[in-house]
């Protein structure tokens, strides 16, 4: 099973990313955190995907093993992420962008 954590702000896009991802697909387990807490959020939880904005520390971004960066400056565009490199770049994302990332990192943990 692999583990989500939603880091965004504000907490409504926090708390309507989290629910859709639940709904949506609940053999994930997803947790959201307020960004002030994500160091210790992240070693506890110990995610395989961290969605997070843009500004969020280095250090946080490299606990989780795949990431989707929203910048908010930016159109919402997103950087997606897999050990630390760009995988690609997600133009005005869209929450059913966010669930095909899932889907591709559930194929990936599962063939580990």
């Amino acid at each position: 099973m692999i583990r989500v954590l939603v880091a965004v702000s504000p907490k409504m896009y926090r708390q309507t990313i989290t629910l859709f991802l639940r709904s949506r697909r609940p053999d994930v387990k997803v947790r959201s955190a307020d960004p002030l807490d994500l160091q210790r959020e992240c070693a506890l939880f110990e995610p395989h995907l961290l969605v997070c904005h843009d500004g969020t520390p280095e250090d946080a971004r490299n606990r989780a093993l795949f990431l989707v960066e929203i910048h908010y400056s930016n159109s919402l565009d997103a950087v997606v992420k897999a050990n630390g490199k760009d995988l690609r770049i997600v133009e005005d994302i869209e929450i059913d962008d966010l669930l095909a990332v899932v889907e591709e990192i559930e194929k990936t943990v599962s063939n580990e």
